[in-house]
């Protein structure tokens, strides 16, 4: 890492800037949205959030359409979205290129000993994750080496439809964000370094069932990390 600002910063990122584009958001309140496939399928993928505004479009949800909230975690947080305790393995995110040769993955740690003051701050969203949980600057131990890190994270969209979905987040790393990749497609995004977050926004390139994301970042010598905030919404297929 080099030692610039120490400056931080964390989006907080309300419902309404991840609606799609023919999306808007009225008074009605969650309720449980269940897909109907007309099969064994039929599931339960999410809570309506807003309702379509305009008319079908193509969209296959139909004018009453129903925008849900994704499954989609930051690093560092359990299935509820709870921050884990430093050392924990990320449920959500898995190493699946390391240049630590003693670490390979695919197991993501949960930072427990941050850069501080370097760093963004440990927050209630998102929290570091790396390749082993002592990340201290100075004092890293193990010292990851440097070199290429991908994290990845996946998200199911059966039962959306997967044009309207839409991803919105930030991103830091140590020292720094390369690319995010899209079901292997890179996006043009870039984290410049490990304070304050960098923001990105996706709506496009999605799968219509599994999809993955993944963050490449470029480490000059420990510490090493990645901090992600991440949230989305798609409209549930009718």
């Amino acid at each position: 890492m080099d030692t610039g600002s120490s400056d931080s910063g964390q989006l907080d990122l309300p419902l309404t800037d991840v609606f799609p584009t023919d999306v808007a958001p009225t008074d009605v309140g969650p309720v449980d949205v269940t897909t109907d496939r007309g099969d064994a399928n039929d599931s339960n993928v999410g809570t309506c959030i807003a309702t379509d505004a305009g008319a079908d479009g193509g969209d296959d949800a139909g004018p009453d359409g129903c925008l849900a909230q994704l499954a989609l975690f930051g690093t560092g947080v359990d299935g509820t979205g709870v921050p884990l305790a430093g050392g924990s393995v990320d449920p959500h995110y898995t190493l699946i290129q390391s240049a630590e040769t003693t670490l390979p993955g695919p197991n993501a740690i949960v930072v427990s000993q941050i850069a501080e003051g370097y760093w963004v701050a440990q927050g209630t969203t998102s929290k570091w994750i790396a390749p082993s949980a002592n990340q201290a600057y100075p004092g890293a131990d193990p010292c990851n080496a440097g070199g290429t890190y991908v994290y990845r994270t996946t998200f199911d969209l059966t039962g959306y439809v997967a044009t309207t979905a839409k991803l919105v987040g930030s991103w830091g790393a140590d020292n720094m964000g390369v690319a995010i990749r899209l079901n292997g497609t890179s996006l043009g995004f870039s984290a410049p370094s490990y304070a304050p977050l960098t923001p990105f926004t996706i709506e496009s390139g999605f799968a219509a069932g599994q999809n993955t994301l993944d963050f490449e970042i470029n480490d000059f010598g420990c510490p090493n990390g990645l901090r992600v905030d991440l949230s989305g919404t798609a409209l549930v297929r009718r």
